[in-house]
């Protein structure tokens, strides 16, 4: 991406402020933990509801890929939100 932008504005140039915007971003598709809220991740959202998504034991950890095997939920194929990234200006 920054190779884009450098052929764009040129190599040397400083830029004080760019904004990039994404719609949607192609996830890897595999199962995540996230320590922060114990919630498995990377389950599309539209079939999440159809198990746990709590880690609790090593029960709702076979459960979720029971399900996974069986067509009931699928991993997720993109990312719809994004972190925020803050720039600042170059001194």
């Amino acid at each position: 991406m920054l190779g884009v932008l450098h052929s764009q504005i040129g190599e040397g140039a400083k830029v004080l402020h760019t904004v990039v915007m994404f719609d949607e971003l192609a996830a890897e598709k595999r199962i995540r933990w996230d320590p922060k809220t114990n919630y498995f991740l990377g389950v599309c959202r539209q079939h999440a509801h159809k198990t746990s998504m709590e880690f609790i034991n090593e029960g709702d950890l076979e459960e979720l890929f029971r399900c996974l095997d069986d067509g009931d939920i699928h991993y997720a194929a993109e990312v719809r939100k994004f972190p925020r990234i803050k720039s600042g200006h170059p001194s």
